[in-house]
């Protein structure tokens, strides 16, 4: 007796459902922090990449690390000086010990170089992160199998690519279970039943789309 399996491909991605007051944001740089130590103040220079610059940055300083108010990791910082790519962003005059939390937002390239030069007393610091918009949903395909194949094993190895055109993909999976990536390139071996068989890709970025 032949067993005959018919797979039906779905492409399929499910984004996250979001507030419609914020747009969905994934960490493009950081967080990277920067302590005050004894001595003359030092510019430190801090260089990264992001994948696409045409979309929204912005940069966030959280004054004495990224805990809580009431549990800080450092002492906050009373007056430094941030730049990117040669402009400055935050001043001596955005800072003082009582402002925990900085935001604005910036032009990037691909390729960034970030400075800090820390005045305040030494042991105090602050932590830089940039965060990114994503509102664009990620790309996935199935190359292999085909759709509406006729096959007689009991299972097949699904393969595939998933990209991301502003930050990356964080997860895929195939019909409920997590495969990894190799590169854009991702493999799951499923199992098949007798009769008709679905197969479900599908792909989540970075800011949860």
């Amino acid at each position: 007796m032949v067993r005959t399996i018919l797979l039906t491909i779905i492409f399929c991605i499910i984004p996250l459902i979001s507030s419609l007051s914020h747009a969905s944001t994934f960490t493009a740089f950081g967080p990277e922090t920067f302590i005050r130590k004894t001595g003359k103040p030092v510019v430190e220079t801090v260089s990264f990449t992001v994948k696409n610059p045409d979309t929204t940055y912005t940069l966030c300083i959280y004054n004495g690390g990224t805990s809580s108010e009431y549990k800080r990791e450092y002492k906050r910082v009373s007056s430094a000086v941030v730049t990117l790519n040669g402009s400055t962003v935050f001043d001596t005059n955005d800072f003082n010990r009582r402002v925990s939390v900085l935001k604005k937002q910036v032009n990037v390239s691909t390729s960034n170089e970030l400075q800090v030069e820390i005045r305040g007393s030494p042991g105090s610091a602050l932590t830089v992160v940039l965060e990114g918009t994503d509102e664009t949903l990620p790309d996935i395909t199935i190359t292999s199998p085909e759709d509406d194949v006729l096959l007689n094993t009991p299972s097949t190895i699904v393969t595939g690519n998933a990209s991301d055109s502003i930050s990356w993909i964080k997860s895929v999976t195939v019909n409920g279970t997590s495969t990894g990536l190799t590169g854009e390139t991702y493999t799951s071996d499923i199992q098949l039943t007798e009769g008709q068989n679905t197969i479900t890709a599908m792909a989540t970025d970075a800011a949860g789309n």
